[in-house]
């Protein structure tokens, strides 16, 4: 798995990223969710997006 300087796995970052973007209402609850997008914004591939996070 891929690990970046935080030493925390890819997908573990990516959901912290993601529940900051919640908690900071730059995302709403029901929202709709662009993987495209998404990738794009973290520079990551669509199948990172979708790996579960360990948190």
């Amino acid at each position: 798995m891929t690990e970046n300087l935080d030493g925390l796995p890819l997908s573990d970052r990516l959901a912290r990223e993601i529940r900051s973007l919640l908690i900071s209402g730059e995302l709403t609850p029901g929202q709709r969710l662009s993987e495209a997008a998404f990738s794009d914004r973290f520079d990551v591939s669509r199948n990172s997006l979708r790996e579960p996070s360990g948190s």
